[in-house]
């Protein structure tokens, strides 16, 4: 399943995911709608975006990254172990992002459905970063889920529109252009 690629691994290479769910088309079905929420009704980009490209080419070690990042509960650097951990970061343990202390405007948006930007991880979140963070928005979709970020039909009035009008509110009508 894995091959070397340079000095990276992909975990799915291309065409890979697409041979498997040839087989086993029922789980890819399942697990393809639940990854992109709402936009599964948008049928001729999930079509061109589904099975071929979902999660092709992607890096072992960018999901274990995530995968150590959901585990911790934290924002960490990529734990390498002890003891090349302690030549990349001079320490043992991998490092700790200090959240805290970002300081640029920030609006933290989710969804009911969305599995990595859970209700109660926006909320901790924005606990952590109440200097920075001007709004927390729940998405008004319910089936609305992280990828819909990306490629749903409805993200722009649900919001891409929300955001521009948030910054310039913030910016007090200064932003020196305007998105049509």
């Amino acid at each position: 399943m894995k091959r070397q690629k340079g000095n990276k691994f992909e975990i799915f290479p291309p065409g890979y995911f697409r041979k498997i769910c040839q087989s086993k088309r029922e789980n890819c079905e399942f697990y393809s709608k639940q990854l992109v929420g709402s936009a599964h009704s948008n049928k001729q980009l999930l079509e061109a975006f589904n099975y071929e490209n979902l999660l092709q080419g992607g890096s072992a070690r960018e999901i274990k990254h995530l995968q150590q990042i959901w585990k911790s509960g934290d924002f960490i650097s990529y734990d390498f172990g002890p003891v090349e951990n302690l030549q990349t970061y001079h320490g043992v343990e991998a490092l700790t992002y200090n959240i805290s202390q970002i300081t640029v405007p920030i609006v933290l948006y989710f969804g009911e459905t969305d599995a990595i930007a859970t209700p109660e991880g926006v909320h901790g979140i924005y606990a952590r970063m109440l200097k920075s963070v001007k709004s927390v928005r729940r998405i008004n979709s319910l089936k609305f889920n992280h990828l819909d970020f990306l490629i749903s039909n409805d993200v722009k009035s649900l919001v891409n529109d929300k955001l521009i009008e948030q910054m310039e509110q913030f910016l007090e009508g200064r932003l020196p252009y305007v998105i049509e």
